[in-house]
């Protein structure tokens, strides 16, 4: 199984891609809902002056991604010569960091090193990561191909 799939493991537990489960609320109270709606949505990148860049990014989701990758190269040039860039993240409901990667070099100017990441998981989790990977054998042949060659 590849790409992006949503199953429903049990009545009360819905799970979406490779690592994300979502419970039902046993005991609904819409008060709280109340408290999370979204104040704003837009994505929007504003000069105030010469000094001061104002990037708003409301959500992190893959599609706040392209609207930020976007926003980042149509004003690469602006970008690189001011002084100050703010990225305004209020009220910002969470998503991938992702959606920052194209705004790195604008925050920190040093090389970045990358590293492992580790996460708890369920076992849930690990058999669906074992599913998503199962490949036909001419991919399953060029890895094994390619792990060949790394080792000469």
């Amino acid at each position: 199984m590849t790409g992006i799939f949503s199953y429903f493991l049990s009545e009360d537990t819905l799970v979406t891609g490779l690592q994300y489960k979502w419970y039902k609320i046993k005991d609904y109270q819409p008060q709280y809902l109340q408290k999370l709606i979204l104040v704003e949505d837009k994505i929007s990148l504003t000069k105030i002056d010469t000094n001061f860049i104002i990037i708003k990014i409301p959500r992190s989701d893959f599609q706040a991604k392209h609207i930020v990758d976007s926003l980042v190269e149509s004003n690469k040039e602006v970008l690189g010569k001011i002084p100050n860039l703010i990225i305004d993240i209020r009220n910002n409901t969470g998503g991938t960091w992702a959606v920052y990667k194209s705004l790195f070099p604008y925050i920190y100017t040093n090389p970045m090193v990358g590293g492992e990441q580790m996460r708890k998981c369920s076992n849930d989790f690990i058999e669906k990561q074992k599913e998503a990977v199962k490949l036909d054998k001419k991919i399953q042949l060029c890895i094994n191909f390619y792990r060949k060659m790394r080792q000469h």
